[in-house]
């Protein structure tokens, strides 16, 4: 058997230089935000069932015009509980050392030979 040197075994995986990476937990914004617009669309109906119509307006033009103030106001505050909730997260956020690892195992070599109808090489 020969010492194959500075070649590398394509089967184990191989180290790659660390990095250091921070990991920390973020808020989804647009969830939020989504959830405030739901939050003021129901106000809306309850304000509007609660409230008698005018001579001037339709309850629908009422709800109308609540809708349209509420989502935009309760959906502005979703962002802004977001964004301090991202605020208190980065304060928590940890760093951590990484290392990257590249993994082909045998059997995923066989799995994409078998998708491709070649057989086995026996690697």
């Amino acid at each position: 058997m020969r010492d194959n040197g500075t070649v590398s075994n394509p089967s184990q995986p191989q180290p790659q230089p660390t990095a250091q990476v921070t990991i920390r937990r973020s808020p989804r914004y647009l969830r939020f935000m989504g959830v405030g617009a739901i939050l003021g669309l129901v106000l809306a109906l309850i304000l509007t069932m609660t409230f008698e119509a005018g001579l001037d307006y339709t309850r629908t033009q009422i709800f109308g015009f609540l809708a349209l103030l509420a989502v935009v106001l309760f959906g502005t505050l979703g962002g802004i509980v977001a964004l301090v909730l991202d605020r208190v997260g980065s304060r928590r956020a940890s760093t951590v050392e990484a290392e990257r690892v590249n993994v082909h195992s045998q059997q995923e070599g066989d799995a994409d030979d078998a998708a491709r109808g070649t057989p086995p090489t026996g690697r």
